[in-house]
């Protein structure tokens, strides 16, 4: 598992969620007023970002780290009726998917602990106004469990018929154990 995984199961939760996207991908950090380019970006638009990752306090097993993880994800609409049009859109667009949001898990439950909305952000600026677009964010935080790991959903465990067991409440003269049982389990 890794966050690229989880964010693009994030951009497909969306695409369920924000119906008539012209665009949902991951990004690849924050949006600022010289992020969105007419051309490069299609809205309305949705795009999922890793803002940081920190440890988290957690054990897992070897090879795999447990991370608290701070996603965003940018709402982008254009509307020719003027800002308060392209905010009233972004906002809804944000609306929507916050409320969704809450203890989303993204369809990865072995590794994704269930999401707690951080806040939604109106990221109105007059540089982005003059581009002609509406932008809001939505930023939220989640466990993730990184790293090769087993996967549960990939995993075989092989049928346990048998039971052998060794004890030891007495010994002979030379150590071995004087009591031996055998266990046959029924298949049903």
């Amino acid at each position: 598992m890794n966050l690229v995984t989880v964010q693009d199961a994030i951009v497909e939760r969306a695409k369920q969620l924000l119906p008539g996207l012209a665009q949902c991908e991951r990004f690849a950090g924050q949006f600022g007023s010289a992020s969105p380019n007419q051309g490069r970006v299609i809205p309305p638009a949705f795009f999922v970002a890793v803002l940081n990752a920190v440890p988290g306090k957690e054990r897992v097993g070897t090879g795999q780290q447990a991370l608290v993880v701070t996603f965003s994800a940018y709402c982008l609409t254009m509307n020719a009726k003027g800002a308060a049009h392209r905010a009233s859109d972004a906002m809804t667009m944000a609306e929507t998917f916050a409320l969704a949001l809450e203890e989303e898990q993204w369809g990865l439950p072995n590794h994704v602990g269930r999401a707690a909305l951080g806040r939604v952000d109106n990221l109105y600026n007059t540089a982005l106004d003059n581009k002609g677009f509406g932008l809001w964010a939505v930023t939220w935080e989640q466990r993730v469990i990184v790293g090769p790991g087993i996967d549960p959903e990939g995993s075989t465990v092989d049928d346990f018929l048998t039971f052998n067991a060794d004890y030891d409440p007495a010994s002979d003269a030379e150590g071995r154990p004087v009591t031996q049982d055998n266990v046959s389990l029924q298949e049903d």
